[in-house]
């Protein structure tokens, strides 16, 4: 449930929206945190 309030948060920081869905693909918090610090390096190189 903390991750369900998490993302809206982190979207609204960082103007980017992850995908809610994916906050049950990914079993653990931990695991979120990884897809979205991932993600934010991807982008960074772009």
């Amino acid at each position: 449930m903390a991750a369900l309030r998490l993302t809206p948060r982190i979207n609204e920081e960082i103007e980017y929206n992850f995908p809610l869905k994916k906050i049950f693909e990914l079993p653990t918090i931990a695991e979120y945190l990884k897809y979205i610090e991932e993600t934010l390096t991807f982008l960074l190189k772009e």
